[in-house]
C-alpha cells in the first residue's frame, strides 16, 4: 500500500462504499429502495468490505514477493489494517444471516474502526505532511466509528413496524419473504430518519477522496511540494487547505446528486409504513423485543 496503486485502490473502494450508503439513505427515490429492501442490496455492504480487504491483502503479498519479501513500506502494518476490514465484512454477513447472534457482534465494526483510527494516526511516514494526512484519515475513521455506532444502536433498539415485513401484507409480500430470514436490524427503516446513515456515507466518501489526495500528492507530485510544507511549520496549514477542498466538494456534490436523483424520480407515495420520529426507543434488541 505504500505506493500509488496502494492508495488509489483503497480510496476507490471507500468511495464505492460511501456512495452505496448515500444512495441507500435516499428514501424519496423509489428506484433506489432495492438497496435496503432486497437481499442483494443489503448484502452489498459486507461484500464490499470483504472484497476490499481480500483484494488489498493479495496485493500486499504480491508487493512483498516483488520486493523479495521486504518489510519496507510497512507491509505488515498494512496487512493488519486490511485484516480488520475483512473481518468487519465477515462478521457483518454472519450476523446478518443469524449465523452468529447477540448485540455484541454489530459493534465489532465501530470497534475496529477505532483500531484503524489509532493505526493511521500513529503510522510513521517519511515526511511530516504524510503523517498529518494519515492522521486526518484516522480522524475520519474515528468519526465514522461514532456515526456507525449510532446507526447500529438505532437499528437494533428503535421500534418500527416489523409487521410490514414479518406478516407480509399484500403490497409487501415479496419484501417480507425475501428478508424474513435476515436479522431485522439490517432492514429497520427507522434509522433513515436519523443523520447517522448519511453522515457515515459522507465521511466514508471523503476518506476515499482523501486517499486519492495522498496518492497523487506523495507518489506523483511530491517533488513539487515546497520543503516548508513537507516538513516545516506550514505543513498543517497545507493539509487543512487540501482537506477543506475535499469537504466542500463532497458535501456540495452529495447535495447536487440528491437533487438530481429526486428530480429524475417520478412522484410516489411511500410504500413503507415508517414510524413517527417521536416513537420511543426500546433498550432491548429487536430479536428480544419480538419474543417479549
Amino acid at each position: 500500500m505504500g505506493n500509488f496503486p496502494g492508495h488509489i485502490l483503497p480510496g476507490l473502494c471507500f468511495m464505492l462504499m460511501g456512495l452505496l450508503l448515500f444512495l441507500r439513505s435516499l428514501a424519496d427515490v423509489p428506484a433506489l429502495q432495492w438497496l435496503r429492501l432486497s437481499r442483494h442490496g443489503i448484502f452489498l455492504s459486507p461484500a464490499l468490505k470483504f472484497g476490499t480487504g481480500v483484494v488489498g491483502i493479495c496485493a500486499e503479498f504480491v508487493d512483498m514477493i516483488y520486493h523479495d519479501f521486504s518489510t519496507a513500506g510497512s507491509h505488515f502494518e498494512h496487512l493488519k489494517l486490511l485484516t480488520l476490514i475483512t473481518v468487519m465484512g465477515v462478521t457483518e454477513a454472519l450476523h446478518m444471516r443469524r449465523v452468529i447472534s447477540g448485540p455484541f457482534w454489530p459493534y465489532v465494526q465501530p470497534a475496529f474502526l477505532l483500531l484503524i483510527s489509532v493505526m493511521l494516526s500513529s503510522h510513521e511516514q517519511e515526511h511530516r505532511l504524510m503523517e498529518l494526512y494519515h492522521q486526518m484519515s484516522g480522524l475520519l475513521s474515528l468519526l465514522m466509528a461514532v456515526t456507525l455506532a449510532g446507526d447500529i444502536s438505532v437499528s437494533m433498539h428503535s421500534k418500527h413496524r416489523l409487521k410490514v415485513y414479518e406478516e407480509a401484507g399484500a403490497a409487501d409480500d415479496t419484501v417480507g419473504r425475501e428478508l424474513r430470514d435476515l436479522h431485522p436490524m439490517y432492514y429497520n427503516q427507522s434509522v433513515y430518519r436519523t443523520l447517522f446513515p448519511m453522515a457515515t456515507a459522507v465521511l466514508l466518501f471523503i476518506n476515499g477522496t482523501w486517499w486519492w489526495q495522498m496518492a497523487f500528492s506523495f507518489f506523483i507530485n511530491v517533488q513539487s511540494i515546497p520543503a516548508k510544507y513537507l516538513d516545516g511549520a506550514m505543513a498543517p496549514m497545507y493539509m487543512y487547505g487540501a482537506f477543506f477542498n475535499h469537504v466542500i466538494g463532497v458535501v456540495l456534490g452529495a447535495a447536487l446528486l440528491e437533487m438530481l436523483l429526486k428530480r429524475l424520480s417520478p412522484p410516489h407515495r411511500p410504500s413503507l409504513d415508517l414510524p413517527s420520529p417521536a416513537e420511543p426507543m426500546s433498550m432491548l434488541p429487536l430479536e428480544e423485543e419480538k419474543l417479549s
